[in-house]
């Protein structure tokens, strides 16, 4: 059988689709460190039972989904930042697969659509994020030639969760 990895744009009918796969995402990573702040401060709420989702127009927001053979296994999330100097920087903000899509270029091709995307917009660049101990996402991002630019550090308050 013959596997066709390809990448799309969503459209409103993959809704319940892409709630399903950032349902995955948010289960595998929830109890990773520093999870649980990010997905309060800068993950997406996803219903898992929406009918449609919003593409943030107002932020350039595009959402792409991976497939194998025509099924949706995997979805990226990415727009355009402006920065003081009026230059602009891609940022990819989600970026998911789901086991059995891994290892076979989903992910590949949803990020080199992403940074090729952003490129020919005109970006300088592109950033995205890897929680602290993600060895295999931070591995994936330098396979694509990402380096760390910044940290993000965080005093934690006892009763915080």
């Amino acid at each position: 059988m013959t596997i066709d990895v390809a990448v799309r744009n969503a459209v409103p009918d993959d809704a319940a689709v892409l709630a399903r796969l950032a349902g995955l995402a948010h289960a595998e990573l929830v109890h990773e460190r520093g999870a649980a702040l990010w997905f309060q401060r800068e993950g997406r709420r996803y219903d898992p039972t929406a009918q449609e989702f919003v593409v943030r127009a107002d932020i350039g927001e595009r959402i792409i989904l991976g497939t194998i053979n025509d099924v949706v296994v995997g979805f990226a999330v990415g727009h355009l930042a402006t920065l003081h100097d009026s230059r602009t920087l891609g940022v990819i903000t989600e970026l998911y697969v789901e086991l059995e899509g891994r290892e076979i270029g989903v992910g590949d091709a949803l990020i080199v659509e992403l940074v090729e995307s952003f490129r020919s917009l005109g970006a300088v660049g592109v950033d995205s994020w890897a929680l602290p101990g993600a060895r295999l996402t931070k591995n994936f991002y330098e396979a694509h030639h990402f380096t760390a630019r910044a940290l993000t550090l965080h005093h934690r308050f006892a009763d915080e969760s």
